[in-house]
């Protein structure tokens, strides 16, 4: 067995390719996806091996996958009439299906070919062993850190579906200021509520993450109880205006941004968000308006910011909000949308 890992797509993953173009950009694949993504080589449908995990992060969305030692990084040429093997790059080609009904790309079969339809394409990478192994033989800071993230999820999934890891490049806000250091993974917490209607500022009141509510939630693969605690968000008063509201967690379908704080408040993290007048933003005070959406938050721990209180008991001390996100998917009972102010009218 061999591990291999490289870019199946950019943030604008152009293809061109018999006349035909086509974009497959990494954020619009779809987070999860199914249970096996078989990878083959030259679009055959032969399988070699397969994806274990996915990542978005670091100009784009990368896969590691474990397959055959007999796959080569070279192609056969025909010299002085015998087939030899030359050297060559090899990259990854996916087969997709797109967005629309299916809430995003998906991902069939990832295909290893020297020829790939993908523009500016970045060679994979070949190493000895499965993940795991793979990963402690590795020097290079990127590479190791991958294969092992990626080790993790392959023992930690059982059977479940491939979700893509969020490994965001760019700096964190922290309650601190700027953070250099890589940023954490971003976890997801939302949950239902019924809102109310008033006039005029187009500005939604609502909680992002209740304190002290012990909420059972999906986490690396196994169930947990987990609990955000009072003071987990101190600081993000400086945030204000920084961090945005999308819909469903969909960073490119940005709706608004934050413009208040309340971190003290004793229901949880009381958020005022002013949506913008476009046709999703107009789309998303209706649709808060008759209770159809709801808050949920995108976060990631500080350093030290959690404690395991049992196996499966989690409590949050430090967090950093990355954004927040208006969707009907329930998580924690008490985050919810407190009031709409603004109508369609008022524009």
């Amino acid at each position: 067995m061999n591990t291999c890992w490289g870019l199946v797509c950019d943030e604008l993953g152009h293809a061109r390719s018999g006349g035909r173009a086509w974009a497959t950009p990494s954020l619009e694949v779809r987070s999860v996806q199914a249970t096996r993504i078989g990878v083959d080589q030259h679009h055959d449908h032969r399988e070699i091996g397969q994806v274990i995990h996915l990542e978005r992060g670091r100009g784009g969305l990368w896969a590691v996958a474990e397959i055959d030692d007999t796959v080569k990084a070279s192609v056969s040429v025909r010299v002085a009439g015998e087939l030899v093997d030359v050297p060559h790059d090899l990259f990854w080609s996916p087969e997709r299906r797109g967005a629309g009904e299916l809430g995003g790309i998906v991902f069939d079969w990832l295909s290893v070919t020297p020829w790939p339809a993908r523009v500016a394409p970045r060679p994979l990478v070949f190493r000895e062993g499965d993940a795991h192994l793979a990963a402690s033989r590795s020097t290079d800071p990127f590479e190791r850190d991958l294969l092992k993230r990626a080790s993790e999820a392959k023992l930690t999934r059982h059977g479940h579906p491939i979700v893509v890891h969020d490994q965001t490049p760019r700096p964190a806000l922290t309650p601190y200021g700027l953070d250099t250091r890589a940023t954490p993974p971003i976890e997801i917490r939302s949950a239902p509520e019924p809102v109310d209607v008033s006039i005029s500022e187009r500005l939604i009141e609502l909680i992002v993450m209740p304190y002290e509510t012990p909420a059972l939630v999906h986490h690396k693969g196994r169930m947990i109880e987990e609990i955000c605690s009072v003071g987990a968000f101190d600081g993000i008063e400086r945030q204000t205006n920084r961090v945005r509201v999308n819909r469903d967690h969909e960073r490119q379908r940005t709706v608004g941004r934050a413009v208040r704080f309340y971190p003290r408040d004793p229901q949880g993290l009381l958020a005022h968000v002013r949506i913008a007048r476009t046709p999703l933003g107009d789309e998303t005070l209706a649709l808060a308006s008759d209770g159809c959406l709801d808050a949920s938050a995108g976060f990631g721990v500080e350093p030290d910011g959690e404690r395991w209180e049992a196996r499966d008991r989690r409590r949050l001390t430090r967090l950093f909000l990355d954004h927040i996100a208006l969707t009907p998917d329930p998580a924690y009972v008490d985050a919810n949308v407190l009031a709409v102010r603004g109508s369609l009218a008022a524009r």
